[in-house]
């Protein structure tokens, strides 16, 4: 896990464009391929590694010795061979004091550090700078920013605030280069955006269910591979469960602070939250049914929570993984551990044979395009191939499917809300995209399809203008389509306080 929480969002309102969440999955990515064009190039890793690493993970390493000098500086265990230059003081045979240390690969500058060091590695104050333009200044401990400091990116944009183990943690901020200027701004926990008032972070709690997930539901935990969930329980008596689902690659910590006022007023009307660790699913396969199962059934025991007052909701494949374990509980209560009351989406795909074919086109229009490449191989796999070879798959897997609705016709006695922000314009102007490529039609069919069936609690929000992501940039597929207070009165309406 990188010290940014780096996500992306789910399959957004241009359902075959997966579409990065904002600049810090870009500059992850961009780091990443910086990172491999140092080893292609036989540059070190040394404390790149060191300095963007899980803190719970032990970097191997050794000490070096400057050729000339004898004096020894710690690195990180690389794939080339490392040359070392240190200037200052040296204590049992070890830098100390104030010095300069460079690092060498095949005769090239990587490495640049002019600051203290203790005991051969860098502790105290300093200025570090990779080749290629990676920067951090401030304090550091064994290599890692440690407390007040500051991470520069190339291109533009930096990470500030109190580091810990080379991670955000407390107040920090993350400003984006290029325009419009953008910025993360609040509270962070081990580099991830967790922006919740201090009162209620006091109550959030993390529960681990399976400390290995073999199948790897959940992107960006690094080598921790592990199942979990985030829980805010208010004193009894809990009210109800309001489950939030993350759209593919987002953080947990990332849904909640998407949801912040939501989460808040939720726990202060005395219904608990919960945000399970599952984010790389567009398909409820039995994969992914077994994690929510898992992540319910341990929260009402933990909690003594309410089995039928639960309300699931989702943000793009989180959405349609809402939906459909709403319609697999109405199926077959015998294979969910609850059946919730009421379900949400926000602006889900949810006929895959129609996103599967506008992936197609994309493709087509873009053979080298690496997003719908993608979501084929996801659906593929899921399907075991195309809509043509198993359209049963596809209409199994989906929420609605436009032939004969599908699996909506379990949600007729079910409350259902879609929220959506039409606006065509911003997705001609910005995406190049119509209606055919966005989810709007389909989602409108699925409530037409509702009410047809007799469902007059079925709701279309569209929150037209409403979509915007957290660092401020407008973009109509988002979790700020939910306007919280209208959200929690229907709640309140449907769960019959």
């Amino acid at each position: 896990m990188l010290p940014l929480h780096a996500k992306v969002v789910g399959f957004p309102c241009i359902s075959e464009d997966i579409l990065i969440n904002f600049y810090d999955l870009w500059l992850k990515e961009k780091l990443f391929l910086y990172f491999s064009n140092m080893m292609k190039s036989a540059l070190t890793l040394h404390l790149i590694f060191f300095s963007f690493a899980v803190s719970a993970q032990t970097i191997k390493g050794r000490f070096l010795p400057d050729k000339h000098s004898g004096c020894r500086v710690w690195v990180a265990e690389a794939p080339v061979d490392l040359r070392v230059s240190w200037s200052g003081p040296c204590a049992g045979g070890k830098a100390e004091g104030t010095g300069t240390l460079v690092e060498y690969a095949a005769d090239k500058e990587v490495l640049r550090y002019e600051g203290e060091m203790r005991k051969g590695r860098l502790n105290g104050k300093g200025k570090l700078n990779y080749a290629g333009g990676l920067k951090e200044e401030g304090s550091f401990a064994d290599g890692l920013l440690q407390g007040p400091g500051k991470r520069s990116f190339p291109g533009g944009g930096y990470a500030e605030g109190e580091f810990v183990k080379g991670q955000l943690k407390g107040n920090g901020r993350i400003v984006y280069g290029g325009e419009p200027a953008r910025k993360l701004e609040g509270h962070f926990e081990d580099g991830e955006f967790l922006n919740l008032d201090d009162r209620y972070r006091q109550h959030l709690e993390k529960h681990i269910t399976n400390p290995a997930d073999s199948v790897d539901l959940y992107f960006g935990d690094g080598d921790l591979k592990q199942d979990f969930y985030f829980a805010l329980v208010p004193a009894k008596p809990v009210k109800g469960v309001l489950v939030l689902l993350a759209g593919a690659w987002e953080s947990a910590e990332y849904v909640l602070s998407s949801n912040r006022p939501l989460v808040q007023q939720s726990f202060d009307h005395q219904y608990a939250v919960l945000v399970p660790s599952l984010n790389r699913s567009l398909v409820l396969d039995d994969a992914s049914l077994n994690l929510l199962n898992d992540v319910l059934r341990h929260a009402i025991a933990q909690y003594d929570l309410p089995r039928n007052r639960f309300v699931l909701g989702g943000f793009s494949a989180g959405g349609i993984l809402a939906l459909r374990y709403t319609e697999l509980a109405n199926e077959n209560a015998k294979r969910t551990e609850v059946v919730p009351r009421m379900v949400f989406g926000v602006d889900p795909p949810v006929d895959l044979d129609r996103l599967y074919r506008s992936f197609e086109r994309k493709l087509r229009k873009d053979p080298q395009a690496q997003e719908p490449a993608y979501g084929i191989q996801i659906l593929s796999k899921a399907a075991g191939g195309s809509p043509d070879q198993f359209p049963q798959k596809f209409v199994q897997y989906s929420a609605y499917s436009r032939e004969n609705g599908g699996n909506a016709r379990y949600l007729k006695e079910v409350p259902v809300r879609i929220y959506c922000d039409v606006d065509v314009n911003w997705w001609l102007n910005n995406r190049g995209a119509d209606l055919y490529d966005i989810n709007a039609p389909d989602l409108s069919a699925l409530i037409n399809f509702l009410h047809g069936a007799g469902n007059a609690r079925a709701e279309f929000i569209n929150a037209f203008g409403k979509g915007y992501r957290p660092e401020g940039t407008r973009h109509p597929h988002s979790w700020s389509l939910i306007d919280p207070e209208d959200c929690i009165r229907w709640m309140q309406q449907y769960l019959g306080e």
